[in-house]
């Protein structure tokens, strides 16, 4: 752990920073959530079945599956980032 000194005026800063952030994060796990539920539900298949089919080569080289491929992805990512700035305590 690494303990930052700041001015009062810095941690007011950095904290509406990481509150923005965090927002701006949520938010956009929110959309990419949203959007592979529109997959599973119009290819009746969870993000996991597909992932496992894909990755085995049983689905063709479509834009469609890459586009789910990127959204689970980005998904992932952006929900690693949000759970670091939950652990930041200011």
């Amino acid at each position: 752990m690494t303990t930052l000194t700041l001015s009062d005026q810095a941690t007011d800063l950095v904290k509406a920073g990481v509150t923005l952030e965090r927002h701006l994060l949520e938010a956009n796990c929110r959309q990419y959530r949203t959007k592979l539920s529109v997959f599973e539900r119009r290819y009746r298949m969870t993000t996991k079945r597909f992932l496992s089919r894909f990755n085995a080569g049983r689905l063709a080289d479509g834009q469609t599956w890459f586009d789910w491929l990127f959204a689970h992805r980005a998904h992932t990512e952006l929900s690693k980032r949000l759970a670091i700035l939950r652990g930041v305590k200011l």
